[in-house]
């Protein structure tokens, strides 16, 4: 997943952002510990840019209300972003913006059936 910005009508006609485009920008981002802000400060610090946070929220769900009252422009995952937002997210070019996810269970669950099963279906390293 590619982290994204969402933008007022001066960027709806971009496919792409800089970081110098994003550098200029008071942000919508969520709050410090997000790790959404992690990766998307992380991304723009190895770019050699840092991100004029203008606000930090608690949830998408906040940014996403913000954006669309003509607020500001947020920072979003691209999973994030959905038609009922009526927002558009502009891709900031950078292959260091990318989101993994694991399969995570507690270190005494690892002898769990369940857990086992999972682990033998995997492919070998």
């Amino acid at each position: 997943m590619s982290s994204r910005f969402l933008p007022n009508t001066r960027w709806q006609k971009k496919d792409s952002a800089s970081w110098k485009d994003v550098a200029e920008l008071p942000l919508l981002q969520r709050e410090g510990s997000s790790g959404t802000r992690r990766l998307f400060e992380a991304a723009a610090t190895l770019a050699g840019t840092r991100p004029k946070t203008a606000l930090a929220l608690g949830s998408w769900g906040s940014i996403a209300t913000l954006v669309r009252s003509g607020s500001g422009i947020g920072v979003a995952l691209e999973a994030e972003i959905t038609e009922r937002d009526g927002c558009v997210g502009v891709r900031i070019e950078d292959a260091n913006l990318t989101a993994n996810h694991f399969a995570v269970w507690q270190k005494d669950m690892g002898t769990v059936a369940a857990i086992e099963a999972f682990r033998a279906g995997l492919p070998a390293p």
